[in-house]
């Protein structure tokens, strides 16, 4: 049985097609928002409606990026690691591959950072509600 730093493809392939399924379904989602009728034909309302649909929208990219960033981190932390511990390579996949897979990877945690924040953190802008004097919902 051999052993080198990639996964095999028992592990990369349903991840693969996970990650394809959940970035239709996240494609499937935004469509959706997009594409619902408006809330009201009142300024405000629309303005109201606006904002919710761009909070649906950050969310769900936000949830897509996690989606990717996940395991792209996990990866890269295997695969580094495992570079790093395999002795009779040459130099170059030893001393350039191994640090840029675990530049990858911080990189992959600061996106998943990111995604998370923006998707459990509350929103920056104005608060999601009806206008004062305007109709509420």
């Amino acid at each position: 049985m051999s052993r080198g730093p990639w996964p095999g493809s028992h592990y990369t392939a349903p991840l693969a097609i996970l990650v394809v399924l959940g970035l239709a379904g996240a494609a499937v989602a935004l469509r959706k928002v997009t594409l619902r009728p408006r809330a009201g034909v009142a300024p405000g309302l629309r303005d109201l409606d606006d904002r919710i649909r761009h909070r649906a929208g950050r969310a769900i990219v936000a949830t897509a990026g996690i989606l990717i960033a996940l395991p792209l981190t996990g990866v890269s932390v295997a695969a580094a690691g495992a570079l790093a511990g395999i002795p009779c390579l040459s130099p170059g996949w030893s001393t350039v591959a191994a640090p840029a897979l675990s530049l990858l990877a911080l990189a992959s945690l600061a996106l998943l950072g990111w995604c998370a924040a923006a998707v459990f953190l509350p929103a920056a802008d104005r608060p999601a509600t009806a206008p004062v004097g305007g109709p509420a919902a």
